[in-house]
This record gives C-alpha cells, sequence and structure tokens, in this order.
C-alpha cells in the first residue's frame, strides 16, 4: 500500500477528496487484487453525487468503472495546466 493511504472501505485503500465538484478519488488500491473488494466497493459507493476517478491508468480499474456505466472524460487541472484522464458518475436519478 502506499503511504499515506487510507482505508476507503473493507480490503480497499486510497485516497479521496471532496470538493464542490463532487467526491474525487485519485488512489485505489486493492490490500489482496484480484479478490473483489475493489468491485464491492465500487457498488457500495453513494450514488446522490457526482464521484470522478482522477489519472485512470489501470486498465483493470477503467474496465470495472466502464463495466458498472462510468463514463470516460478528460478534465483540465488549472493547478498543472494539464488534461487529465477521468472516469465520473454523476448522481443517479
Amino acid at each position: 500500500m502506499r503511504k499515506g493511504a487510507l482505508a476507503l472501505g473493507p480490503g480497499v485503500f486510497g485516497y479521496s477528496v471532496e470538493t464542490p465538484d463532487g467526491l474525487y478519488i485519485p488512489i485505489v488500491q486493492a490490500e489482496r487484487p484480484g479478490k473483489g473488494d475493489v468491485g464491492r466497493w465500487l457498488d457500495s459507493l453513494p450514488t446522490d453525487r457526482r464521484i470522478v476517478f482522477a489519472s485512470v491508468y489501470s486498465s483493470r480499474l477503467a474496465g470495472m468503472l466502464e463495466r458498472r456505466g462510468w463514463a470516460f472524460v478528460v478534465e483540465h487541472d488549472p493547478r498543472t495546466d494539464e488534461d487529465v484522464p477521468c472516469w465520473e458518475r454523476g448522481p443517479v436519478r
């Protein structure tokens, strides 16, 4: 696990930031890859607000998000003046 990572759910560690635009999750990691913990955690995320996974470079995570209906978007980060690949899900109505 990365230094500074916090428990996000059972068997899932990472980091998240609450912003006015939604919950951003730049880091997510399974304690035991391949055991389904990340998938179960994804399924348990709230659906009443926008959630964004920023800088997704893992094809495994991207596939999990795509299968669950998340949309690929590119957001511009004004702090770094760079485009960032993201997966987002808005509030489910």
